[in-house]
């Protein structure tokens, strides 16, 4: 194991508490920092986490936490193409100036490690696929863009200081817990309108690799342990979909076949048609695998959506 104690920022959102979850299962004593309130993703592990409610953009406070602390996995953000379209400078704010703070504070306090949760909208339209980490960056949108500026101080505090950062992609997470909004993921979109018998809406001409949630999980927590410093990996499942397939399985799955039929649209300019990654570096160096099948990983949104009816 490579740290003791880790903070998890955003620890209790969709993704951060998988990764609780997958870090306390392992043996890691855990504080999560979160402006929110624990929520039911973290029931399981009830207890067995400290808790500080707190903001990113608070350094005193992050200061404060990370005493004692050998890692932090930074997953604390405003997530989102289309809230960062309608709320760029808070975008900026929040996913650049949050993580300057944490990265300050991670020097301040000497912690061993950090883990940079980054996104696949820092690479824009695939100019060649599988997309792997050393392909050319055009960021679309302003949550893209201030993603990649994190990046940046990250590795850039590995160059001058000597932190052990890593930068892992995620590409399009989804699964239980991501409650239905318009500001989610089109598999969590998908999946709301088609139970509440709304037909989905489908970009032409996309493609995409879904990444069920707990396999990020596991992947986060393999950099934690393995991660070379100064290095970024993506983190992704094994199939790539197109959306209006997506579209399909989606409403087969609900059991909606010949009730309801996808609505086609022209991407809009924050789309991009294909992102195809690849995931061989993680898997050379760290032995990451995605377990969760497409179609497995769908059943089991699904089913807990319907708790949400």
């Amino acid at each position: 194991m490579f740290s003791h104690r880790v903070l998890v920022t955003g620890g209790t959102g969709f993704i951060g508490s998988w990764l609780v979850r997958e870090l306390i299962q392992n043996g890691y004593e855990v504080t999560v920092l979160d402006c929110n309130p624990t929520g039911e993703l973290l029931e399981p592990v009830k207890g067995r986490y400290e808790f500080v409610q707190g903001d990113v953009l608070d350094s005193d406070g992050i200061r404060n936490c990370l005493k004692d602390v050998d890692a932090v996995c930074h997953l604390g953000a405003m997530v989102g193409r289309l809230i960062s379209k309608e709320r760029p400078y808070d975008s900026v704010r929040v996913n650049v100036e949050g993580t300057m703070n944490v990265l300050e504070a991670c020097r301040a306090n000497d912690v061993e490690r950090l883990i940079f949760a980054s996104t696949s909208e820092v690479l824009g339209e695939a100019i060649y696929t599988p997309m792997d980490e050393e392909h050319p960056l055009n960021p679309v949108t302003p949550y893209g863009i201030a993603k990649l500026a994190a990046e940046k101080f990250c590795l850039l505090y590995h160059r001058w200081y000597g932190m052990e950062t890593i930068c892992p992609r995620f590409f399009n997470a989804y699964g239980v817990g991501e409650r239905p909004s318009e500001y989610r993921g089109v598999v969590t979109q998908f999946v709301w309108k088609v139970l509440n018998d709304q037909p989905p809406i489908v970009d032409r001409g996309c493609k995409r690799t879904f990444t069920y949630v707990t396999d990020i999980a596991r992947g986060c927590r393999l950099l934690l342990e393995k991660g070379r410093a100064g290095e970024i990996y993506h983190l992704s499942g094994k199939e790539v979909t197109r959306i209006e397939d997506l579209a399909d399985l989606v409403i087969r799955l609900c059991g909606r076949e010949g009730k309801l039929e996808p609505v086609f649209r022209d991407p809009t300019p924050m789309d991009v048609r294909v992102k195809v990654p690849s995931y061989e570096k993680a898997r050379v160096e760290l032995g990451y695998e995605p377990e969760m099948s497409l179609e497995e990983g769908l059943t089991k949104t699904i089913e807990w959506q319907k708790n949400l009816l």
